[in-house]
């Protein structure tokens, strides 16, 4: 696996994770894998109902990652 020279803050990894939940049908292998391991990331970090939410949440500017700390 190869080391990225870029890190991303939690809004940018939320907001990646909503644009490919939003067009799943018609990701790739490559980006359905990406899309399925962000998905396992948040549900790590994240209560089922911030998950069930989370579009609305983004919407809000509410940061659930970073509160998480």
């Amino acid at each position: 696996m190869t080391e990225l020279p870029f890190t991303m803050s939690s809004r940018e990894i939320v907001s990646l994770f909503l644009f490919l939940r939003a067009r799943e049908s018609e990701l790739d292998p490559a980006l359905s894998s990406f899309h399925e391991r962000l998905s396992d990331y948040l549900y790590d970090r994240l209560s089922i109902d911030e998950m069930e939410n989370l579009k609305e949440l983004y919407a809000q500017k509410i940061d659930v990652l970073e509160q998480k700390g």
